[in-house]
């Protein structure tokens, strides 16, 4: 899909060089740049929902949640 998107002139600037020293294509570069970003985003969420979920105590979690938990640590490797 064609879009067009609007970055800071050094910006610009640094990925230009930089798809020219990787060999490839601007759209390329982009394309890349942005997977990346979502997929840590998406890993950042993940971190930040176990973080949630170990900080509360077992009273505030939903019971058969915390049963599944439990479950899964006794077979898990520590």
């Amino acid at each position: 899909m064609k879009t067009a998107i609007s970055v800071p002139n050094d910006l610009f600037e640094r990925a230009e060089k930089a798809s020219k020293k990787l060999r490839m294509s601007r759209s390329e570069l982009y394309t890349m740049a942005l997977d990346k970003f979502l997929e840590t985003r998406d890993e950042e969420e993940i971190a930040r929902k176990l973080r949630e979920f170990y900080s509360s105590s077992i009273e505030d979690l939903d019971p058969a949640l915390a049963a599944a938990g439990y479950r899964i640590m006794k077979r898990s490797e520590w």
